[in-house]
């Protein structure tokens, strides 16, 4: 803590000598000095009492990045792709999206007016910061690049599509939008090559349900739940189910044969009955324990708040008592005003924190079907 200490004192020497305060200016600057250091060992005191937290906390966030990468969840360019094209095709027909080499994500894009239009409108409505050439009237296709990376090179001639882009957020707002909007089901064929050695081969039946849970964070989960349709009992282990449907959307292609092959009323039968329940029992759980948790960030966050509002407000009371003793009639009266910005802001933030105590959530089936593993 020295080297800090001893470098603020030097910068605050330097600019008392260098400048022409006048005494009050000169205390006031000495005051601010003070507490600033304050507030800095104060940060570095709870960071030390937190450290030990924050490494296990840090390990928490590796393992969690490691299921991630071995369960295949993020999302690539590939997925980008099929996403904007295939709500396009739906939505808008006469859309063109030509594929310019077999082996990568660059395309030849040609909106219909009537989606140039309502892209149009969806950013002027929402003010969105980015905007895109796709919208111009000039009926010439425009050259685009699905990616899933936020910066990329500047020297390809091509408009980037990733996460951000607003033809992406277009197409998310329009379907939360429209209610009506209904998720597939769908039939895939999968080679077991993809799958760990020892994964059975045969039928599948999934589903996969949106979580979403809104209180001081906001959260969305998917949940997989999937079984062998020749034992229907005997529902895979979640991450099992969750990693057979994701290698079948990566690797997958589709059986167009499945309908000859497999009954699928009984394959509905088996995803309403089982898959589901099973879905839905864990759902309760699992908000039962988002509460909890959104209880417990709410009631950290009121301590800290309060305890933060005590500390500042004993601080700017020594400074405002000082100011007092010495006369300094006008910054006694700026510190009054800090101290009731400071109790303004915290109350603010505590009504905030009240409001989202409890916690908002929903359940949505998003996509059910049929993966034969051979």
């Amino acid at each position: 803590m020295e080297p800090v200490i001893g470098e603020e004192i030097e910068k605050l020497t330097y600019e008392l000598l260098s400048r022409q305060f006048t005494p009050e200016q000169e205390n006031a600057r000495i005051d601010q000095a003070a507490l600033a250091l304050e507030n800095k060992q104060r940060m570095e005191r709870e960071l030390e009492e937190n450290a030990s937290q924050l490494v296990a906390y840090g390990d928490y966030i590796l393992h969690q990045i490691n299921a991630a990468r071995d369960l295949n969840r993020w999302i690539n360019a590939k997925d980008i792709q099929i996403y904007i094209t295939d709500f396009f095709g739906l939505r808008y027909p006469g859309c063109r999206f030509k594929q310019l080499k077999e082996d990568e994500l660059e395309y030849e894009i040609q909106l219909t007016n009537p989606a140039k239009h309502d892209l149009e409108q969806f950013l002027k409505e929402t003010r969105y910061p980015d905007s895109t050439v796709l919208i111009r009237n000039d009926p010439a296709p425009i050259r685009c690049r699905f990616e899933n990376k936020l910066v990329v090179s500047r020297l390809i001639p091509a408009e980037i599509i990733n996460q951000v882009h607003p033809l992406v957020r277009f197409v998310s707002h329009t379907i939360e939008k429209n209610e009506e909007y209904s998720y597939p089901a769908v039939s895939v064929r999968l080679n077991a090559s993809y799958l760990p050695a020892d994964f059975t081969g045969g039928a599948y039946t999934f589903t996969v349900q949106k979580w979403r849970v809104r209180g001081l964070q906001e959260i969305e989960q998917l949940h997989f739940a999937a079984l062998p349709m020749e034992t229907p009992a005997r529902l895979l282990p979640d991450q099992t189910a969750e990693k057979l449907v994701l290698t079948a959307a990566l690797h997958g292609n589709n059986w167009l044969e499945a309908r000859y092959m497999i009954s699928p009323d009984l394959a509905a039968d088996y995803a309403w009955n089982y898959c589901l329940p099973h879905s839905d029992r864990l759902y309760e759980a699992y908000v039962t324990e988002m509460q909890n948790k959104n209880a417990d960030r709410a009631d950290i966050q009121e301590k800290t708040l309060d305890r933060h509002l005590k500390n500042q407000l004993a601080k700017l009371n020594d400074v405002l008592e000082k100011h007092t003793r010495l006369g300094r009639a006008s910054l006694a009266k700026a510190t009054e005003g800090k101290m009731i910005k400071l109790r303004n802001r915290v109350e603010r933030k505590m009504i905030e924190i009240r409001q989202r105590r409890e916690i908002f959530h929903s359940k949505e089936l998003i996509c059910t079907g049929i993966v034969k593993v051979e």
